[in-house]
């Protein structure tokens, strides 16, 4: 993958964003990092407490790499019962498991909580605990509720409003004409739009179809859609705006 110089607008959340700026860097593209939120594990006693009760669930539902990371923070691995089953909503999110030491992650290859669903039937999943930030998506949970299983939440980790860097406005603006923009959620890129005027001009790469649409309703004109949400496959995707 050769991104011949070519500016990225890089909007992952911290650590996220390094990894893919390193990934960037080194495919020959120039990193413009904005965090397009920020994240802060959560240490709400009330909002964990279901972590105290692991025991009373079949499955436990992680929805992104910083649900693993928060969570962990919180229970070490040692203290996750081995027969729960294990399950994430993608294959960055599966692999922050096993590196983790979960020995069996069950993830779709492609896609979100959709394809999550379309992989494991709901009624499989039994009582099922959902870690992740609070006002996500209600998908997987309704399904598995309308299946007649308990389903709980753990909010593990917060999102918040990102800072505006002033080092990031100064790249965007030497380097406008040839920047792609690369997103993974609505928040995110609501967030860096309000940041940056007339970014809705630039070619944008995001993960899924239902993102595509949201983006356009923005304003977007230039959207591609990758076939993977990781950065490789992001990055990839952007090449086809490359000259």
């Amino acid at each position: 993958m050769n991104l011949k110089g070519t500016p990225i607008l890089v909007t992952r959340p911290e650590p996220e964003a390094r990894g893919m700026a390193s990934l960037v860097h080194a495919s020959n593209g120039f990193p413009i990092v904005q965090p397009g939120i920020s994240i802060e594990c959560c240490e709400d006693e009330a909002t964990l407490a279901e972590l105290d009760r692991l025991s009373t669930y079949r499955s436990a539902i992680f929805t992104s790499p910083n649900a693993v990371r928060c969570a962990l923070a919180r229970k070490a691995r040692r203290d996750w019962p081995s027969e729960l089953g294990f399950y994430a909503v993608g294959q960055t999110t599966r692999r922050a498991l096993l590196m983790a030491g979960f020995p069996e992650v069950t993830a779709p290859e492609e896609g979100g909580s959709e394809a999550l669903l379309a992989a494991v039937p709901a009624a499989d999943f039994g009582d099922t605990l959902i870690l992740a930030a609070r006002g996500g998506r209600t998908l997987l949970a309704d399904a598995i509720g309308e299946a007649g299983h308990r389903v709980a939440w753990s909010y593990v980790y917060r999102r918040g409003p990102p800072e505006r860097s002033e080092q990031a406005a100064r790249q965007l603006n030497s380097q406008w004409g040839r920047v792609i923009v690369i997103a993974a959620s609505a928040e995110i890129l609501k967030n860096v739009s309000e940041m940056f005027d007339g970014l809705t001009t630039r070619p944008l790469v995001v993960p899924s179809a239902r993102l595509r649409e949201e983006a356009r309703a923005m304003g977007f004109a230039y959207v591609a859609v990758s076939r993977r949400p990781d950065d490789r496959s992001l990055l990839e995707t952007a090449t086809r705006f490359i000259d």
